[in-house]
């Protein structure tokens, strides 16, 4: 995950850069990751698994507060408009 953020920010990199980086290095994708471990356990992992990164998990992971070290609390969501709070 340093690495993605060095790149992003320091060198600049895209989103889309970033991804084909990670993929050409072979660094594993997190469902890649989730997967091994899972096996590891002895568990059967049932979703199927993609090699690549996507830009979207790239953003993602820039964009959440959680893989910068931000504490929130009282944070919420809303399933449907007047649907239950999670």
């Amino acid at each position: 995950m340093r690495k993605i953020f060095d790149l992003y920010n320091n060198e600049g990199w895209g989103y889309k850069r970033i991804a084909n980086y990670l993929t050409d290095q072979g660094i594993p994708t997190p469902r890649m990751l989730e997967q091994m471990r899972r096996e590891t356990d002895g568990l059967e992992y049932k979703r199927q698994v993609k090699a690549a990164w996507a830009i979207v998990t790239v953003q993602g992971i820039l964009d959440n507060d959680f893989y910068i070290g931000t504490l929130r609390q009282g944070k919420y969501t809303r399933a449907k408009i007047n649907g239950k709070d999670t």
